[in-house]
This record gives structure tokens, sequence and C-alpha cells, in this order.
């Protein structure tokens, strides 16, 4: 499959020009396939600003993935850790867990090689393939590696 993944790398800082995004998001699937966007924090964005959750939208309704990653050396993107992630999943944004930026874009090209659809993208991305995303704190599983574990564990990505 077509690995040429057409994704770009945002880093989030506080005084990020929104406008710029609004303007890459309005550019749709044909320009960029994927945004992933590097978050401050464990996952903390610019929440004040309801134009960055307007070019999220935006970017999903013209087909593009959006990802967030944290920007920390060592830790994940927690989902349901601020406000501000309840307010990205409800544009489907996908969390990428504790993976570096270069492992979810390498991850998103080989999914995208792979011809895997949006629908399944989420899972895909947030189940470890090769060891790219570390267990949970505490080592307990996830509630998604014990629903995909009832289903068949990463057999189920083999199948996608």
């Amino acid at each position: 499959g077509d690995m040429g993944a057409h994704m770009v790398v945002i880093k989030m800082a506080p005084c990020f020009d929104i406008g710029a995004l609004l303007r890459l998001a309005t550019a749709g699937y044909e320009t960029c396939r994927a945004v992933v966007l590097e978050l401050y924090g464990t996952g903390n964005a610019p929440a004040a600003d309801p134009r960055f959750y307007e070019a999220l939208r935006s970017a999903r309704e013209r087909g593009m993935v959006v990802v967030v990653t944290s920007q920390c050396a060592r830790g994940a993107v927690v989902p349901g850790a601020y406000a501000v992630s309840s307010r990205l999943d409800s544009v489907g944004v996908i969390h990428a867990l504790d993976m570096t930026t270069e492992a979810t874009c390498a991850k998103l090209a080989y999914l995208f090689g792979k011809g895997v659809p949006f629908e399944k993208l989420a899972v895909a991305m947030q189940t470890s393939l090769r060891g790219e995303i570390g267990p949970p704190e505490g080592g307990l599983p996830t509630p998604l590696a014990a629903s995909l574990a009832g289903r068949g564990g990463l057999g189920t990505l083999a199948r996608l």
C-alpha cells in the first residue's frame, strides 16, 4: 500500500497561531491526510480558544485524521486528565497514549499503507503492534486492551 501519508506534525505552544491550523484544516484530505498535534504537558491544549476545536472539527469533517501526542519526554497523553480531553474526544481526536511523535507518525504511515479505514484507526493506533505503547501505570490492562483481548487480542488488528 501507499505509505506516503501526507501528514503534518504541529508542536503546540501557548501563543500558537490557531489561524494556521484552521487554514490547514480547510485544505482537506487531498493536501493532508493526518495532523499530529504535540500538546503541552500530558495532553493540554489552547482550551480557551474555540477556534482550536473548530479547526479540529473542520479537519475531521474533511476526512483528515487528528492524533494528539505529549511533548513530555516520558509519559502518556492521558485521556480524561484535563477538561480539554473530553472536548478533543467530542471532535474525533485519537489519543496516541505514550507513543513518541515519531512512533505515532510511523504507525500512521503503516496503517495508511495497510488501508485501515478511519473507523478502525483509533483502535489500531491505541493497540501495541511492536511494543510502541507501554503498559499502563500499575501494569493493569487498559479498557481498550481488555476489550481487544476479549475479541481475539492483537489478531484483531491482523484482520483490519
